[in-house]
Order: C-alpha cells, then structure tokens, then sequence
C-alpha cells in the first residue's frame, strides 16, 4: 500500500479460492461405482450364460482394481484498489480482483479382476478358469483414465468502508461481488472414457473442449473492534458466503440449503513493549443437502482454535509465532449406484 495524503493506492497477490490439492492411492469411490456397474453387468452375463449351459451355480465372489486419483485446484487472485480517506474517521475502498484458476484431475481405474467361485454344486476347475479368462478380457478393454487440465479466469469487484468512530471502536465492512468462471477443459482419455463421458455427467464435467462453471460466490463481511484499553484489542466478525447463487456444473449449487456464515472472535494483548499474546475462535457452518456431498464436493462445518505470540524483537521488526486447530464435524453420506449403495463418511 502507498499512502499519501487522503488517498491509498494497494496491492495484493494471494489464493483466494480452490481446494489445494490431495491424492487418493486407492481412488474415489464415485469413478470405482462407474466401473463396478461395467463389471457387474459382464460378470452377470457370463454367469447366466455359464449356469444354463452347464447347470452349475457359479456365482461372483467380488473383484480387484487397481485406482488412483489426484487433484489440484488453485484460484490464484491478483488485486488493486484505491482507498479514500472521506473524513478524518471515515474511509471508502473500491477494488478489482482479477482471479486465475488453475486446476488438474488425473487418475484410472483399470486392470479389474472378477472373482468366480463354484457356489453350491461342484463344477470343473477348467469351466471356472474359462469363464475368469473370458471376463478379465472383457473387462482390460473397459478401463477408465482421465488427464484434465482446466483453466478459467474472472474478476471481481470490490467495496469496503472503515469507520474508526473513536479511540475504542473501529467498524468496518466489506462486499465482494459475485465471480464469473468458466473452466475450459484441455483433457486426455482412452476411447471408453470418452464413449462413458459421452452419457455420464460425473465424466461429462471433464470432456475436452467443454466449459464449466466454477464461480465464486459473493462475500460480504462485517467486523468490529473495541479497545477499552490502550494494551487490549477484541475483535468479532461475521462473514456469509452467497454459495446459493454462484453457479457450479450440472447447477450443484441448486443442492445448497443456504449459504456458509461464520462467526470470529479474537483478542490481543501488549504484555509489555516487547510481547504482545492473542486468541481466537471462529465457526464456520455449512448447509449442504446429501445430495451435494460426495468424495468429489465435499465438506463439513468446523470450529477453529487458534493462539499467538509476537516478539517485537526492535521498532522495525518482530516476529510472530502460532498456533491453530480445526475441530471437523462428521457426516455419512449414503448415494445409491448401478453396482449398489456407495457410502462416503
């Protein structure tokens, strides 16, 4: 930020958005449920055919897959703004965000096994091996892999007012509007991927060429500090999200009871000159339908814990240590699929 006179001019480089980024060795069950109906519909097949022509009574004892799944999601955010001092206690902001987005999901399902076992009336060997050899080289030609690369920018508009009514309390206030996204898709799949994404929105999303939404939501946020004495600052805050209104893929966002709110608390403390301790709280509650939740869009209200020391150490320098903690609530999720009920925790 420079300052002169009534008037700031500010910069700011940050991630303002995404998911980080995570790696399952053993896959997602939502891409393990798409292969597992493939699997169940050959194994159901040859088995009928098997069981009439020999009259045996094999019967599917489960499979083997080898899966895995990797994703990264940044929105990386770039902003200017000017801020104008209205009064000496009274100051507005009004800003721009230019966000990029960057984002990669690659991973397989492949090289599945279904296993035979005789059921109740003995069968050769020979008629087992067959029927396993016959599904295995149906099954190596219905692998799933998925390489997609998305990429999307936005921008978005910024207001905030600073209101320092006197030496004890400061009030302040801040709105960012809605932003735009749409990622487009530059993606690698093999020929059945590409046939399965062609019927099927879960692959669907990630098709080459196409554009999805991928918006984030307004915020508006509001805070307060009060300093009864010159050593103590306490500080609350309450911020809301407009998830309800920021489009998402196959319109998710229609799976939103209402928007996220959360609440802050914090304080701080000058022990003396050279030490300065704080505290603080803060709960963020989401209102998601099971719907919404699954292992690819997820996530779970929490409350947050967190304590810090600063060292002034001289008066152009200090140092600042912390310390935080999420407490993560639980929730099961039970989404009915073509190879039965798939449950996420």
């Amino acid at each position: 930020a420079y300052v002169k006179d009534r008037w700031s001019v500010s910069a700011n480089f940050a991630i303002n958005g995404g998911g980080g980024k995570c790696e399952y060795d053993n896959g997602l069950g939502t891409f393990e449920a798409l292969y597992a109906s493939q699997i169940y519909s050959n194994v159901a097949t040859a088995l009928a055919q098997t069981n009439a022509a020999y009259g045996s009574t094999l019967a599917f004892g489960g499979y083997d897959i080898n899966a895995y799944m990797k994703g990264r999601q940044y929105y990386f955010g770039f902003a200017v703004g000017g801020t104008y001092k209205i009064t000496e206690n009274l100051a507005g902001y009004v800003g721009l965000r230019g966000v990029y987005a960057n984002c990669n999901y690659n991973g397989w399902v492949e090289d599945a096994t279904a296993r035979i076992v005789a059921g109740t009336s003995p069968v050769d060997a020979a008629i087992i091996s067959t029927v396993q050899q016959k599904l295995d080289g149906q099954l190596a030609q219905t692998a799933l892999s998925l390489n997609c690369d998305q990429k999307g920018f936005g921008v978005t508009p910024i207001i905030g007012i600073d209101w320092k009514i006197n030496e004890q309390w400061n009030l302040a206030a801040k709105y960012e509007f809605k932003t735009r996204i749409r990622l487009e898709n530059k993606t690698e799949m093999n020929a059945y991927t590409t046939q399965v994404a062609q019927s099927n929105p879960t692959l669907g999303q990630f098709a080459d060429g196409k554009k999805v939404a991928g918006d984030i939501p307004a915020f508006f946020a509001i805070g307060a500090q009060y300093s009864p004495i010159s050593q103590l600052r306490i500080n609350a805050g309450y911020h809301f999200y407009d998830d309800c209104h920021a489009t998402a893929y196959g319109d998710k966002q229609k799976g939103i009871d209402s928007g996220t709110w959360e609440i802050t608390a914090g304080a701080e403390y000058d022990i003396c000159n050279f030490v300065t301790v704080s505290a603080g709280w803060q709960t963020t509650n989401y209102n998601l339908s099971d719907a919404y939740m699954n292992d690819l869009s997820f996530t779970t209200s929490s409350n947050s814990v967190g304590g810090g020391v600063r060292l002034n150490v001289s008066s152009r320098a200090s140092i600042d240590l912390g310390y935080m903690q999420t407490l993560s609530s639980t929730r099961d999720v039970t989404t009915a699929t073509q190879a039965g009920d798939k449950k996420d925790s």
